[in-house]
């Protein structure tokens, strides 16, 4: 009973294994040696929708005949957003960097092979090749406009970036020290007048610092709040010296690549990842 029990579970582990179609673990686990493999590329960087050039060398070290070559990546979009608030004195930015997985491994290219790859000098195939890359991946910015489009902001931030930035950008205004900031804003912005802000805040003396300490009074916080929230997002990012908005948009795509020689009794063997980064 217990040899049974054995077998059903070697036979499920197999059938499992096959479905995850892991080569390099399959091969491994029964003993065959795969094609030592290694490549190079001259560049991290490339334009999307160009070639990227490389440099093979292979061996099999069981003097197995190769079949064929192949290039396979994986694509990773990175989405970079930045705001920045150019009217406090201190630097206030928020931003947010999330990568995310849009394309599973999968082959992009494949090679045949010759016997005329072998080089004497190197004792192992060598190979110079290139694999392609997709237009559609090109990079997309949008930052630092001299004229602010809602409808396209709409559509490259998400909602909740700009409520991200009021609310705490209003934390740092509301600390004492950067009191001057938070009359700064109001004043600059045409949200109240310096008297009407003055009539607003009171001030203790300090001891320690032997100064005042300047704060919203009391019955004046929340109207002053109600104020803050109700500007428009744009105007707190606008850089009234440069005439822009201090606002990033940056979508970018970033490639896993590697380079995998199969032998005829189907054994791949894979070199290590490189990182492409696409304009």
């Amino acid at each position: 009973m217990k040899n049974k029990i054995l077998l059903l579970l070697l036979l499920t582990l197999t059938i499992i294994s096959c479905e995850k179609n892991d080569p390099v673990d399959d091969w491994a686990r029964i003993g065959h040696v795969t094609s030592h493999t290694y490549w190079e590329i001259p560049s991290s960087t490339v334009n999307a929708g160009s070639n990227v050039n490389f440099v093979a060398q292979f061996y099999n070290s069981e003097h197995m005949l190769i079949d064929h070559m192949e290039v396979w990546y994986d694509v990773n979009e990175r989405v970079e957003l930045e705001a920045t608030c150019p009217i406090v004195t201190f630097k206030y930015t928020k931003n947010s960097d999330v990568s995310t997985l849009v394309r599973e491994n999968q082959r992009i290219n494949s090679y045949e092979f010759k016997e005329s790859y072998w080089s004497s000098d190197l004792r192992a195939y060598s190979v110079s090749s290139y694999f392609t890359t997709s237009n559609t991946l090109k990079q997309v910015e949008w930052k630092e406009m001299t004229e602010f489009d809602p409808e396209k902001y709409a559509e490259l931030f998400p909602d909740t970036f700009e409520t991200a930035f009021k609310r705490d950008l209003y934390v740092e205004l509301n600390k004492t020290e950067k009191f001057s900031d938070l009359r700064k804003l109001i004043v600059d912005l045409e949200v109240m007048t310096t008297d009407e802000f003055k009539e607003c805040t009171d001030s203790v003396f300090n001891h320690n610092i032997n100064d005042w300490n300047y704060f919203v009074k009391d019955d004046c916080k929340q109207m002053i709040e109600d104020k803050y929230f109700a500007l428009p997002f744009e105007q707190l990012i606008f850089d009234k010296s440069n005439m822009i908005y201090k606002l990033v948009y940056s979508k970018s795509y970033l490639l896993n690549a590697t380079y995998r020689v199969i032998d005829i009794s189907g054994a791949t063997g894979i070199s290590e990842s490189k990182k492409i980064e696409l304009n």
